[in-house]
């Protein structure tokens, strides 16, 4: 067992366009396709191995621990800006 997790592909998209002078409509979108990914691996003992994942100090498995990526996200607004 190794701490590597497996690679992936995110898309994000980020649009702007100038309503006017300081004035700006925007898009974003992260993670455009939605996709499951992990962005970190970490080594360690899960001690949760008894009946219904209790707790069982002494029957430890080594396993991997992955941190789950940014689910989808969209955001759009103004952004006006003092001159």
């Amino acid at each position: 067992m190794n701490g590597q997790v497996p690679g992936y592909t995110v898309v994000n998209l980020d649009g702007r366009y100038s309503i006017a002078k300081g004035t700006d409509a925007f898009i974003r979108v992260s993670n455009l396709f939605n996709r499951k990914y992990a962005n970190f691996g970490n080594l360690g003992q899960n001690f949760f191995t008894g009946p219904d994942r209790t707790f069982d100090g002494a029957n430890p498995v080594n396993e991997q621990f992955r941190g789950p990526g940014m689910p989808r996200g969209a955001w759009i607004g103004l952004r006006y800006q003092w001159l």
